[in-house]
């Protein structure tokens, strides 16, 4: 016998048993003298459940498509929802009922905390209503975001009404106005002698009895202060102005540094002749004109006269001769002019380079001009006129002839390259 799978199996029974079906309806027809090719749907139906005695649900199989359920799970031809198995999981969404969360119901009852939406979405009741936000605060019903005719029933007509609103201070409503107090109506709850100052009780503080009204405590017009007679004290307050101290009463000397604000004195209020007595460094001093017989700067880096608006600094010089030397804005190197007491000489210097003009009052030195360069220029008219140390001398060359020298004769020049000389009335070559 060849063998089959499961598969071929299971397929081959479904097979037989609609053949065992198809026998079953044609023995079931042949019996009843029904043949199926003799009525519709509707004709066979009403042929199991009207024509054959005695067939009930419990005779038929459940179908591929439709299966039987008990008869105590259908109640007027509907199944009861209780006497399915599943949960609410199991059903979809209706066109107008639809599924809530479990977590949203506590119960039974929807909780309002995991609804989506807020009182606007909700329509009044017949027992209950909405409250507009704007008349709610912290909770509460505002009384002034009432309907009027809510507060008018609080009050027996109009006239009350606005007798009592007449009650309120102006500058604070929540408060009645003294003023509307009705003349002798406060009254006290217990009788007057309850009221007495000896009646109140003494927490360790409370004065002693009339401790107001004596001489020897603190009076209308006290006696003494800390032991002082009163008149002492009296006569420090300034005529005119009691509330405040008079200057003269102040003991001379007692007012220190330390009880003057700072930046309390002002120039108005100092008239002094000389500050000879000041001796301390003043910092920046700000003046219109300094007048004096003598003005000393220092002679170190940082002392010097500052010229603000060509940025020049002058400084004593003396570190390196007698003389001053000055700079422009933050150069190191001075420029500076030197003094000699042995030939009146007179030294410009620029780092380690200086011109120096020697000048004396003897007949047989000559005044001489030096420089440690090994040249030095003349620039009269915007032409270099160059000496050289190693004795030449550098012309400018000029495109042509100077103008005339007169009767004097020497002068000499360099016209294209061309050393001239002038004789006395033309420029020649030499």
């Amino acid at each position: 016998m060849a063998e089959i799978t499961a598969e071929q199996y299971n397929a081959l029974r479904k097979e037989v048993e609609k053949l065992y079906r198809k026998i079953v309806e044609m023995s079931d027809n042949a019996s009843l003298g029904i043949l199926p090719g003799d009525m519709d749907d509707s004709a066979w139906k009403h042929t199991i459940t009207e024509v054959v005695a005695g067939v009930t649900m419990d005779d038929i199989s459940d179908g591929e498509r439709y299966s039987k359920i008990l008869s105590e799970a259908v109640q007027d031809s509907l199944p009861l929802l209780s006497k399915a198995v599943g949960d609410m999981d199991d059903i979809l969404d209706g066109d107008v009922y639809g599924k809530v969360k479990v977590t949203a119901i506590s119960a039974g009852k929807i909780l309002l905390a995991e609804a989506i939406g807020n009182l606007d979405d909700i329509e009044d009741g017949s027992n209950y209503g909405k409250v507009a936000l704007t008349s709610i605060s912290a909770g509460k019903i505002v009384v002034a975001g009432l309907d009027s005719n809510v507060t008018d029933r609080m009050f027996t007509d109009g006239t009350a009404k606005s007798n009592i609103e007449a009650w309120r201070h102006t500058n604070d409503v929540t408060m009645i106005d003294g003023g509307k107090i009705y003349a002798n109506s406060i009254v006290l709850a217990n009788k007057a002698s309850d009221f007495n100052w000896g009646s109140l009780g003494d927490d360790g503080h409370k004065p002693a009895d009339d401790a107001d009204v004596t001489g020897d405590n603190t009076a209308a017009d006290t006696n003494a202060v800390g032991g002082l007679a009163s008149s002492n004290i009296a006569a420090w307050a300034k005529t005119g102005a009691v509330t405040y101290i008079d200057g003269g009463k102040i003991y001379t000397g007692s007012i220190t540094a330390n009880q003057i604000a700072a930046d309390a004195v002002t120039a108005d209020k100092i008239n002094v002749s000389s500050l000879s007595a000041v001796s301390a460094t003043l910092g920046t001093v700000h003046s219109g004109n300094i007048y004096g017989t003598r003005f000393y700067v220092g002679k170190g880096t940082n002392e010097d006269i500052y010229f603000s608006d060509s940025g020049i600094h002058l400084y004593d010089y003396k570190d390196f001769a007698t003389g001053i030397g000055f700079k422009y804005g933050t150069s190191t190197n001075f420029f500076n002019l030197q003094y000699s007491s042995s030939t009146v000489a007179q030294t410009i210097k620029c780092g380690s380079y200086y011109i120096n003009l020697s000048i004396s009052s003897s007949s047989l030195v000559i005044p001489t001009l030096l420089t440690n360069r090994n040249e030095f220029g003349i620039v009269p008219g915007g032409e270099w006129f160059i000496f050289r140390g190693d004795g030449a001398i550098v012309l400018p060359d000029v495109s042509s002839n100077p103008a005339s020298l007169g009767s004097t004769k020497g002068g000499i020049c360099s016209v294209n390259g061309v050393l001239k000389f002038w004789n006395g009335s033309a420029w020649v070559n030499v």
